[in-house]
């Protein structure tokens, strides 16, 4: 048994014993990360005329946390979003009465193919308003 238990762990080291890499949440940066990324915009009630739902952004975050094609993923609050525009374009923030910004996952995928296959899967997800994929895809 106990040699059994040794070749399994050996082998998860080396080839990963059938264990499925998982995708890891990490905190939303003021930058937004500049490798291959996808990124997955909720609905608005200024474009679709409803807003996501909490269920509909927690049933993604699963979505996204059980996907062997994801490397990490974080969340990009609508407050975060906000920050980053007037970081990079101040004069477009300046005066605006309220938050237009959605929240939105930045989702890094394992590869090339994986974010152009995650970009065509995500877009048909409830709540989802928009999904891009990063220009260095």
């Amino acid at each position: 048994m106990r040699r059994a238990a040794a070749a399994c762990l050996l082998a998860a080291v080396v080839a990963g014993c059938g264990a499925q890499k998982q995708a890891r949440e990490v905190p939303a940066r003021l930058i937004a990360p500049r490798e291959c990324h996808v990124s997955v915009y909720f609905a608005t009630r200024m474009v679709t005329g409803q807003e996501a739902t909490r269920t509909e952004i927690a049933a993604m975050r699963g979505r996204l946390a059980s996907s062997p094609k994801i490397k990490t993923f974080a969340f990009v609050s609508k407050r975060l979003a906000l920050r980053r525009m007037a970081k990079r374009h101040p004069a477009f923030v300046q005066g605006i009465p309220s938050n237009p910004l959605p929240p939105a996952y930045e989702v890094v995928p394992r590869s090339v193919e994986d974010a152009r296959t995650l970009a065509a899967e995500l877009r048909r997800a409830r709540g989802v308003e928009h999904v891009s994929a990063a220009r260095s895809c």
